[in-house]
């Protein structure tokens, strides 16, 4: 990844010229992100590379012998992931985890999709759905409207048509007298 891969001043993300499908993507990052992306490309022209090797730790045939090869992250994720306390993993872990987080936090399957470079949604509804099912209830409180009725006996009510189409809830008899609208 290059310098000029990162894009600070547009939209905050960076181009992943091979992506898993094999296609260049670019991935939004956060305010974090962009803050961490700046201040490691500070001072540096735009072909140079982000993340560099040191020259002696990897013999090249060919090539930029500091820039990183499909596989040289893993030594080094399993030693982060050593210090951190975690159980070994790689990025398709650190994927699966944020596309969780996300799932869990309510964003909608299609957004989540974007964000991890997934062509649609069919892979996500597949593995994050469950996810999504236990935080239903929640979102519904938070954004479905109000309609403002007197909680109790709900079969009591009566839902009219007016004039001009207005709706009108009012409530029935129950147990022989009237309840008031």
């Amino acid at each position: 990844m290059k310098v000029e891969d990162f894009d600070e001043t547009g939209d905050g993300s960076i181009l992943v010229r091979v992506a898993k499908a094999g296609k260049a993507r670019r991935v939004l990052l956060t305010k974090e992100g962009r803050a961490f992306f700046q201040s490691i490309t500070a001072g540096l022209s735009g072909n140079e590379l982000i993340f560099r090797r040191d020259a002696a730790e990897r013999r090249t045939r060919g090539g930029d012998p500091l820039a990183w090869g499909k596989n040289d992250q893993q030594r080094i994720m399993k030693d982060a992931c050593k210090a951190a306390g975690l159980p070994e993993m790689g990025f398709h872990q650190l994927r699966h985890s944020y596309a969780s987080a996300l799932v869990a936090a309510g964003m909608p399957l299609a957004l989540v999709a974007k964000l991890t470079g997934h062509a649609d949604t069919r892979m996500l509804e597949r593995h994050y759905a469950h996810l999504a099912s236990s935080d239903l209830s929640r979102a519904l409180e938070a954004m479905a409207p109000s309609l403002n009725l007197p909680i109790g006996n709900m079969a009591a009510l009566s839902i009219k048509v007016g004039p001009d189409n207005v709706t009108e809830v009012e409530e029935l008899k129950v147990n022989g007298s009237q309840k008031p609208a």
